[in-house]
């Protein structure tokens, strides 16, 4: 782990940065829970629709709520 994460250098150095880091990930944590609240059975056919009737094909499981945060994210 870098020494700046150790120290949380990010937040002292680069408030603006961390702070809006912040913000986008509280949006994005969101914008999950409502769309997870729809659930799947809904006439909505967006991505995450698609996520979360998604099943590994040997193991019949679905996404968990971090990996669906981390899709969230990235879109």
């Amino acid at each position: 782990m870098p020494i700046v994460d150790k120290l949380s250098l990010d937040k002292i150095l680069f408030h603006k940065i961390a702070a809006g880091r912040a913000k986008y990930m509280g949006y994005s944590r969101a914008q999950l829970a409502d769309r997870t609240a729809l659930g799947d059975e809904t006439d909505r056919r967006d991505f995450f629709y698609h996520l979360l009737k998604a099943r590994d094909p040997e193991t019949g499981q679905g996404f968990t709520t971090p990996e669906l945060w981390g899709e969230s994210n990235l879109l």
